[in-house]
């Protein structure tokens, strides 16, 4: 009877082990089925990842800016080395080399640091970037900037990452990246490590380049205490020509120069460094039909020098300039202008110089690597000038025909309008025949601009008077046009805008701007610069009901907080460098070591390893009628 006892008690046994086994089966495939999906579509994997190429490959060749508080990493192998698997040779955002993410679950080199390495004081937080190029796909992206924070065990303690996925991102040029990531809630170790990499998850071949990492927050700021009222119970609405305005960005340009100070520089020679107190002129000079125009280069001390643009090599080169004897004793004149003055094929100039005006023009060599600037015609002036630093000269296009005129005023309301001919300057009108009245405010300062400011396209240019009384109370501004059959300036918008003539404040035009004029789209956009007390850049347009503000302008696509706008001394010269019949804006970045006690001038440039000299170019976006 206990035999047939123990029988059944054992088959029981080994029936109830049936779903045991089944269970731990199911649990053990559940396992696997979890670890594939983790390695192919989760980031579990990199709990313990560790780049296979080692930043020590690349060390000899790696520039650390501004160490131990901020690392760059350009993935340039060292001289005389293999290549390291993983390079990409011919597509890079800088140097010859980016790093290959090509496809699902592959990841980049990367960046490691100890944080005993960072600099001092606790990691508080990190900034970091990197220039990310898709080849064109029409797959979904999913990738990465990573950041992990591993401890002695080589585990991640910390994830932090900068997504960068979907359809509509850029394809097939290069776009930056970056974040930024507060860690002062977090307990890091000195000995703890820091790694940066890129991750591909999708199907798409990606190349990355030029990673960042900046260790540390902002220094705290002393400064003025901000009140703000909160009780009005008022949302803000929008107001024509009422701050805040929008921001208009403008976008580095590639010239090939690698934004240094020099214009031309290619790493082997380096040409063109271009002082913000050169004499600078945008114009054909050559006559060629590149549509572009080229910049020429004029200092007492040195051999002029033209740049022309190529949009094949995007980059700049010099063409060498010879001066006829005749020129040389007036290079140093107090007046030279640039134009079409007898001409409608190449821009010649003008040099006063006391009672004398000399016409001069280009011509090319054989060669055609460099132009000799030689003398048209010299003659006295055509009207009396006690002092030519009372007179504003300029050369506006005043009726259209592509050709230019001498304009010249004084601020007693003296004008005078000249065109070149045969026999000489040619008066077509003086203030003698047809005063302007808007133009004989004794006492205080104007100042005179000609340009296309008319919101109508129109051949004709127009001059622009901005005035400002004597006891500095009001600005006012009028817009002239010449009466071809008359010979009379005649004033625009002069009943529709008879209320618009006061300015409101400083922050909208005075006679101490820079008004740059080009093609910015629509007709009638210009420019006003100002760098009295801050730093400001306006695009506006006068309208027929007044004036109008349609933003400030800043500066995208520099490298790290390289911006334009923060140099003590930045010129900007407007021209169309880059694509026919659009402007864009070449600026020039000094900061001053050493100024003239007397007048405050800079005598003497400070190159400065945060925020180095550079001479770059802009493109502000083309407007239409529908922006």
């Amino acid at each position: 009877m206990s035999t047939i006892l123990s029988w059944r008690f054992l088959k029981k046994m080994e029936t109830d082990r049936k779903p045991v086994r089944i269970r731990v089966l199911m649990i053990f495939l559940l396992l696997i089925i979890l670890i594939v999906a983790g390695y192919l579509w989760l980031p579990v994997g990199r709990l313990l990842h560790r780049s296979p190429l080692n930043e020590k490959e690349f060390v000899n060749q790696q520039q650390e800016d501004q160490s131990p508080n901020s690392v760059s990493f350009n993935f340039e192998p060292a001289p005389n080395t293999e290549t390291p698997a993983g390079l990409y040779k011919g597509i890079a955002h800088s140097g010859s080399f980016s790093a290959k993410v090509f496809g699902i679950n592959s990841y980049s080199p990367a960046i490691e640091r100890k944080v005993s390495e960072t600099g001092p004081g606790e990691l508080k937080a990190i900034g970091v970037s990197a220039w990310v190029y898709i080849f064109p796909t029409k797959a979904d992206i999913t990738s990465d900037l990573i950041l992990g924070i591993s401890n002695k065990l080589g585990v991640n303690v910390i994830w932090k990452k900068v997504i960068v996925e979907g359809t509509r991102l850029p394809m097939g040029k290069w776009f930056k990246v970056s974040g930024f990531f507060d860690l002062a809630d977090k307990e890091i170790n000195a000995d703890y490590r820091l790694q940066l990499f890129y991750w591909n998850n999708s199907k798409a071949d990606i190349l990355v380049d030029d990673f960042y990492m900046v260790f540390g927050t902002s220094p705290e700021r002393k400064g003025d205490t901000t009140y703000v009222d909160m009780t009005l119970q008022k949302p803000f609405t929008a107001k024509l020509n009422t701050p805040p305005f929008p921001f208009i960005m403008a976008e580095k340009q590639e010239i090939g120069n690698h934004s240094s100070a020099f214009l031309v520089d290619d790493g082997k020679q380096k040409q063109g460094l271009i002082s913000p107190d050169d004499r600078l002129f945008t114009r054909n000079f050559t006559g060629d039909n590149s549509g572009l125009d080229q910049l020429l280069v004029l200092n007492p001390g040195k051999k002029p020098e033209l740049f022309v643009y190529s949009r094949e090599k995007k980059a700049f080169s010099m063409i060498s300039v010879n001066v006829d004897p005749s020129i040389q004793p007036f290079m140093d004149s107090p007046v030279i202008l640039a134009g079409r003055f007898s001409s409608r094929s190449a821009s010649e100039l003008i040099f006063i110089k006391e009672k004398e005006i000399l016409l001069a023009g280009f011509s090319k060599n054989v060669a055609g690597k460099e132009i000799l600037m030689r003398p048209i015609r010299k003659t006295a002036m055509p009207f009396p000038v006690a002092d030519l630093k009372k007179f504003q000269f300029l050369a506006p296009d005043i009726n259209g025909d592509d050709i230019s005129e001498l304009f010249a005023a004084e601020a007693d309301g003296t004008w005078h309008l000249f065109k070149f001919s045969e026999a000489g300057w040619e008066q077509v009108s003086s203030a003698e025949a047809h005063t302007v009245t808007e133009w004989m405010d004794e006492g205080g300062r104007i100042s005179f601009f000609a340009g296309e400011f008319r919101p109508l396209p129109s051949w004709e240019e127009t001059i622009l008077a901005i005035m400002e009384t004597q006891d500095h109370a009001s600005v006012k501004y009028s817009l002239h046009v010449l009466d071809p059959v008359t010979g009379q300036f005649k004033r625009l918008f002069r009943y529709k805008q008879k209320l618009h003539d006061t300015l409101p404040g400083p922050d909208v035009l005075n006679p101490g701007d820079q008004i740059l004029t080009g093609n910015f789209g629509m007709p009638g956009l210009f420019l006003k610069y100002n760098r009295d007390w801050r730093f400001d850049l306006k695009l506006l347009s006068f309208e027929n009901s007044g004036y109008c503000i349609h933003g400030n302008v800043d500066f995208k696509g520099y490298e790290k907080d390289h911006n334009p706008k923060y140099f003590e001394i930045l010129r900007i010269i407007p021209g169309c460098f880059i694509e026919p019949g659009k402007t864009s804006l070449l600026v020039i970045g000094r900061n001053c070591k050493k100024s003239d006690p007397g007048t405050g001038k800079c005598i003497e440039f400070d190159d400065r390893p945060e925020l180095p000299n550079t001479i770059q170019v802009y493109a502000l976006p083309y407007f239409s009628k529908n922006d």
